[in-house]
């Protein structure tokens, strides 16, 4: 059972649309929410990155990142910490096929709580992350 794996210790994390639904179905952390209007919508755009986590060492304060599955994070457990935002600046949106994605400026799209983290973009999918890889070995390699 999850729930009791991350109880002990164990990290879940938690890497697009799929895994954010099973993490919020599951009421894994309590009053995590996340948003998907479309699956099938997709962009890289600019990022704002915490500086203070061991997950986004080696970014920017602002960076890249790229979501391939339209979703968002809409809310947080109490204790939950902000990892990324889709940044607010006019030239957010890089590329991609997100129609009216200027609603997604300053949306979370990668938080914390613990050892649950949760990220909006799929952090492996193909080669289209490879920007992204080091996010997840910060992770991994932070336990």
């Amino acid at each position: 059972d999850i729930k009791e794996a991350t109880a002990a210790g164990k990290p879940y994390i938690a890497t697009g649309a799929y895994a954010l639904y099973n993490a919020q179905a599951s009421g894994l952390a309590e009053g995590f929410k996340f948003n998907i209007p479309d699956y099938s919508f997709e962009g890289l755009m600019k990022a704002n990155y915490a500086t203070n986590s061991n997950a986004t060492l080696g970014y920017g304060k602002t960076d890249f990142t790229y979501i391939a599955n339209g979703a968002t994070i809409e809310s947080l457990p109490a204790d939950g910490k902000v990892l990324a935002t889709i940044s607010k600046a006019k030239d957010f949106y890089v590329t991609g096929w997100w129609p009216n994605h200027d609603e997604v400026k300053g949306k979370v799209v990668a938080a914390q709580k613990g050892n649950l983290y949760f990220f909006a973009s799929d952090l492996a999918n193909k080669g289209h992350a490879t920007f992204q890889y080091r996010i997840l070995s910060n992770i991994i390699f932070s336990y």
